[in-house]
């Protein structure tokens, strides 16, 4: 019906239902971004800190904006200075040191605002858990305006003004605004006038912040995403301008994923590698030479940050992999002193995608510990983080990602609370998983087809780009691309595409030319360098043609039995292993070992068993000393040579399950 009534090909109506748009009026304000933006007075306590500044600037009373290291707090400090400037403001600016202060308002960053000679502060993404240095502000004469997005404590800040949509006596509708969101809001009720013509103004930064601190976008944040990439084409900040340029973008064709993948890193690096000063002084100079050398200065920390994050990935992957007990955990939670506190959430978000599950890591220091989280789908971190609010010295974030510091002493216990909360849940943590829109045929697939797709764009979380699975279908070539990735083609019914996977080399594939499989993708269009455009297709998941959701389930009840939960007899009926399954297992890898080998590996290498299954027979091996992990680089599982005679009652998870069943 949608097809029909608005002219849209199959590929764009089935990622419209995929998202849950039926009716013809939703997929047109879908199509069109044609949401209203809330009234700014909504949010609560929203004019007791507009009024508050206008006094400061009809009184000529110094104004210090404190914002954050990260590109939502940059942004937000260069949204209402330059606003305040604009309006005739004394106005200075503040950003934390990572390495310093860390993150917030804390005292020592009061001490040099009073020395600045400030009689208020606003706090831009940041603020709702800074109890104590609000105190010693208001403790000397300096009143503070709290503007921030994320979680509110049980007690608010003492402050003149607590603008938060989280609050629970807040009235506005959405809640999903970024910090740079919410202060667009703010300049608005200074200003006395609609968001709408706040956002004509700084819809370029209110966009970047969004987009970097991954705020899902639907809603009033799908109108401030598509309107403000619409404005950085524009040249509406010099600064923005060169690094796109440096950085070797198409202004006049910006996408989300170039502001995530490209731009927020730029300005990202900045705070990550010891001073965000330098992301914040290219978005607030108008010299042109002023700006190429900071943008410069930006492109060189971010390889020195990308140089690190690589460095402490693999340092922490060959920690985790040598840890077999850590490996069954719910959550990963791994603390090291070798760590730059800096590029910890990548690091972070590395880690989940390589393991599936939950991470947190914890850079040690000798004064004070700072951790930092990214989780999954059906996990709050932050709830997670809450459980340990008496341990921790502070945290703040949102239900995907968490930041907090703690004493160094009780990083132990620490650890063991967060284990003991993830495995005390109800229902385990699910498996990341890769939601899949619709099953289509490769004869649905084209350039004007993929193109109108386009117009479901900007892409981010809660619109994620649509994943499409075509199942059944023959390898025909399988190759390496670059150092790092996979190029692969693939056949069905007469029609062939060719695919990219990124971050699996083909070696450590367990698939070949000739098997026939299931695959999830997304799709794009991309110009060559004779301007010709081809379809891309990138590949987000491979399983054997065929692998059920409930070879998938007993995937659970394996993690469930690693955290010695109490199981069914029939859930361990299906992930018990018999001789048989054992020893065709042990020849299998005794003939071929399994390079790189995890949980995906192993599911569908033996995929005639189920997965859970599998896992087990590979446990209970390697309980044996029949299997080893081979710790080189490329981190093999291989059988023991000349292993002496073993009974498979000497393994503890065999015996138990065994005994259990019979």
């Amino acid at each position: 019906m949608l097809r029909e009534k608005l002219d849209i090909s199959r590929l764009t109506a089935v990622a419209l239902v995929s998202l849950g748009i039926t009716c013809m009026d939703s997929a047109e304000d879908f199509l069109l971004s044609r949401y209203p933006i809330g009234d700014a007075c909504l949010i609560k306590d929203m004019e007791k800190g507009a009024q508050r500044v206008r006094e400061a600037i009809d009184g000529s009373e110094k104004i210090a904006v404190f914002g954050d290291y990260d590109v939502d707090g940059i942004m937000s400090t260069a949204l209402i200075c330059q606003y305040l400037e604009s309006v005739g403001a004394d106005v200075v600016w503040m950003l934390p040191k990572r390495n310093c202060t860390g993150y917030g308002l804390v005292k020592a960053s009061v001490d040099d605002i009073i020395k600045l000679g400030a009689g208020l502060i606003i706090t831009v993404d940041n603020g709702v858990s800074s109890h104590d240095a609000i105190d010693y502000a208001n403790e000397n004469g300096i009143e503070t305006i709290i503007c921030d997005h994320h979680k509110v404590p049980a007690t608010l800040p003492n402050a003149v003004a607590v603008i938060d949509p989280h609050r629970e006596d807040d009235s506005s509708s959405f809640k999903s605004l970024a910090g740079v969101g919410v202060t667009l809001k703010f300049v608005s009720a200074i200003e006395g006038c609609e968001v709408e013509e706040m956002l004509e103004h700084y819809g370029h930064f209110t966009a970047i912040g969004t987009i970097a601190d991954v705020m899902p976008l639907v809603g009033e944040n799908r109108v401030i995403v598509s309107r403000g990439l619409s404005q950085l084409a524009y040249e509406k900040n010099l600064g923005l301008s060169v690094l796109m340029q440096e950085a070797g973008l198409d202004c006049d064709n910006i996408s989300s994923h170039d502001i995530a993948f490209t731009l927020a890193p730029r300005l990202n690096a900045a705070g990550r590698m010891g001073n965000a000063d330098t992301a914040l002084d290219i978005l607030m100079t108008d010299d042109y030479q002023t700006a190429v050398s900071l943008a410069k200065q930006l492109t060189e920390l971010n390889h020195q940050r990308q140089k690190i994050e690589q460095e402490i990935t693999g340092l922490l992957i060959k920690k985790i992999m040598n840890d077999d007990e850590l490996l069954q955990k719910p959550i990963i939670v791994v603390s090291d002193s070798n760590l730059n506190s800096g590029v910890s959430g990548v690091v972070c978000s590395r880690l989940v995608e390589r393991f599936g599950k939950p991470v947190i890591i914890i850079a040690l220091d000798e004064v004070e510990a700072r951790g930092s989280g990214r989780s999954i789908e059906g996990l709050s971190l932050y709830d997670v983080i809450s459980s340990c609010d008496d341990i921790v010295s502070s945290f703040g974030g949102h239900d995907m990602a968490a930041g907090f510091t703690i004493a160094p002493e009780m990083v132990g216990r620490f650890k063991n609370r967060v284990e003991e909360y993830c495995e005390g849940l109800p229902e385990p943590i699910p498996y990341k998983q890769v939601r899949v829109g619709s099953e289509i045929s490769f004869t649905d697939i084209g350039e004007s087809q993929i193109s109108q797709l386009m117009r479901l764009a900007p892409f981010g979380p809660e619109n994620e780009e649509p994943v499409f699975a075509t199942l059944d279908v023959k390898v025909t070539e399988l190759f390496p691309l670059g150092d790092k990735h996979s190029r692969l083609a693939f056949e069905k019914e007469g029609k062939k595409m060719k695919a990219a996977l990124f971050s699996e080399t083909p070696n450590k594939l367990p698939f070949s030319a000739g098997d026939r499989v299931d695959i999830a993708y997304v799709l794009s269009l991309y110009t060559d360098l004779q301007n010709r455009i081809h379809v891309s297709m990138k590949i987000k998941c491979m399983a054997p043609a065929g692998f059920s959701k409930e070879n998938f389930e007993t995937l659970k009840i394996y993690d469930r039995m690693c955290c010695r939960q109490q199981l069914k007899q029939d859930e361990k009926a299906l992930i018990t292993p018999c001789r048989e399954d054992i020893a065709l297992i042990y020849r299998s890898i005794k003939r071929s070992p399994i390079i790189g080998y995890d949980t995906e590996q192993i599911s569908y290498r033996f995929y005639d068993m189920p997965p859970g299954k599998a896992l087990t027979a590979v446990k209970v091996l390697k309980e044996l000393g029949l299997l080893i992990d081979n710790r080189t680089k490329e981190h093999l599982l291989e059988a023991v040579k000349n292993p002496s005679k073993k009974e498979l009652e000497q393994s503890e998870t065999y015996a138990a399950l065994h005994s259990e069943l019979h």
